[in-house]
């Protein structure tokens, strides 16, 4: 049986809005998508190390057009939801950003992560004010989306709670804060809806 679109992005929200957490493995093509689901998982989230070592490339080594293809094979692998490692979103403008989620939703995702990493060793992040547009950028889109400052824990705990409560404020449904909040001074804003998912990933 063929799922919508539709449907699979109400299943997978559902996930997010449930009262207890959920686990989403990385496939890194359609074998292992098919065996993942076959385990009993409830959705699917890409990688981009995964899915650019799956072509023989390093993280990021993959541009829009290779990684949105991959991402639909796995799409297309089996009918659960399937949430993409976007980076950081191919692009440094939020209108390039907000084109990215357009075309990830005519792909089959229901979900993306975004980050807020440059790329550039010389500017490893982006300024405050245009990660904040970046993020809010994807508005228009039906994609639930998780924010992922996660590069700004290298470099101090409360700046990363900063863009979190920001990010949350113009669009982000989700955020990614892998081990932060074991640091004993940190806690996250009360508002936060944090993804309640453990990312299963070959990074």
């Amino acid at each position: 049986m063929t799922v919508s679109l539709c449907e699979k992005a109400v299943r997978f929200r559902a996930l997010h809005d449930g009262p207890g957490t959920f686990v989403i493995p990385n496939p890194w093509d359609v074998g292992s998508a098919r065996i993942l689901a076959g385990l009993g998982f409830k959705a699917l989230a890409t990688s981009s190390a995964a899915s650019a070592s799956a072509l023989g490339r390093r993280d990021h080594g993959l541009n829009r057009d290779e990684a949105l293809a991959h991402a639909h094979l796995i799409v297309d692998a089996t009918d659960l939801p399937v949430s993409a490692d976007l980076g950081n979103g191919f692009g440094d403008a939020p209108e390039v950003v907000a084109e990215t989620i357009r075309f990830a939703a005519e792909v089959g995702l229901v979900g993306s992560t975004i980050e807020d990493a440059t790329g550039n060793e010389d500017r490893p992040l982006y300024d405050f004010g245009l990660a904040v547009e970046r993020i809010a950028a994807q508005a228009p889109s039906s994609l639930k989306n998780l924010a992922d400052p996660g590069v700004r824990r290298l470099l101090n705990h409360v700046e990363q709670l900063v863009a979190f409560d920001a990010y949350v404020k113009v669009w982000a449904q989700g955020l990614s804060f892998a081990n932060a909040f074991s640091h004993p001074h940190v806690q996250p804003p009360a508002h936060a809806p944090l993804a309640r998912a453990w990312l299963i990933t070959a990074e």
